[in-house]
C-alpha cells in the first residue's frame, strides 16, 4: 500500500514538473514506478448505448495536438456512423502527458453537470492559445467559467491534491493494463485490437468494422447439425 502511495506521489511530482507545452501524438509516456493501482472510472466521459456491440477506449491528453484533432475531425463521423446508429460505445479516459494537462484534466472533472464534453470542445479547439498563453492556468480558468465554474472554485480544483492523485492513479493503471505509451491510444473490446498516434477516418472505419463483424460471429448461435444418415 505504502509502494502504490509513493509510486503515484512521485507520477505526480513528475507529471507537475513536465512541460506545459502541447505535444504531438507518439510522444512516449513516461512509465512510474511499479506498484498495484486501481483506477476510479466515475468521471470518465462516455458516448454510446451501454450494450453496444464494441467498446472503444480512447486514453488522450488535453494537452496532445493529435488528440484536438481526433476530437474535432474524425469524432464527430464516428459519432454519426457508429454512435447514433447503437454500435459503438465509446469511452474517454485522462492520460495526462505533462502537469498543464494534468490540471487542465481535473478542470474538466469540476465542470458543472452536464458541461464535462463542452469543455473538452473548447480546450481542443482553442488547445494552441491557451496552451502556450503566457499563464495558462489564468486561460484555463476563464475557459471554465464560461461554461459555470466559478474562479473560486476552479483554483480549488487546480490544487486538489487528491483529485490530482486520481488521475494520476488511472494513467498508471493504463500504462499497466494496456501498455498505454502515446496519445492518443484507442483500445477496442478490452485490448481485441490497439490503435495508436493519429490513424486517419480510413482506419477507424476499417478497424471498427473488422471489430463489430468479430462481435457478430461470437453471438451468432451455433449452427445445428444435421442428424447422422442411418
Amino acid at each position: 500500500m505504502v509502494s502504490s502511495f509513493v509510486s503515484v506521489l512521485v507520477l505526480v511530482i513528475g507529471l507537475l514538473m513536465g512541460s506545459g507545452k502541447a505535444v504531438n501524438a507518439g510522444e512516449a509516456a513516461k512509465t512510474p514506478p511499479s506498484g498495484s493501482v486501481q483506477t476510479s472510472s466515475q468521471a470518465d466521459e462516455s458516448l454510446g448505448r451501454a450494450d453496444a456491440p464494441l467498446l472503444v477506449e480512447e486514453f488522450a491528453s488535453l494537452t496532445c495536438s493529435h488528440c484536438a484533432q481526433f476530437f474535432v475531425e474524425i469524432l464527430p463521423v464516428l459519432e454519426k456512423r457508429y454512435v447514433e446508429t447503437g454500435k459503438v460505445r465509446f469511452v474517454f479516459h485522462d492520460f495526462p502527458l505533462d502537469g498543464l494537462g494534468l490540471h487542465a484534466a481535473a478542470l474538466a472533472r469540476c465542470m458543472p453537470e452536464g458541461q464535462h464534453r463542452a469543455f473538452l470542445a473548447v480546450l481542443y479547439k482553442n488547445l494552441s492559445v491557451w496552451a502556450l498563453d503566457a499563464d495558462p492556468k489564468l486561460a484555463l480558468t476563464r475557459y471554465a467559467a464560461l461554461g459555470g465554474l466559478a474562479p473560486d472554485k476552479a483554483k480549488a480544483c487546480w490544487d486538489d491534491a487528491k483529485l490530482l492523485e486520481t488521475i494520476a492513479e488511472g494513467r498508471e493503471h493504463a500504462i499497466k493494463q494496456y501498455d498505454i505509451r502515446a496519445t492518443p491510444t484507442f483500445i477496442l473490446n478490452h485490448g481485441q485490437d490497439k490503435m495508436e498516434g493519429a490513424p486517419p477516418l480510413d482506419a477507424f472505419v476499417t478497424a471498427f468494422d473488422r471489430a463489430l463483424t468479430v462481435a457478430a460471429s461470437l453471438k451468432k448461435p451455433p449452427v445445428e447439425k444435421a442428424p447422422a444418415k442411418k
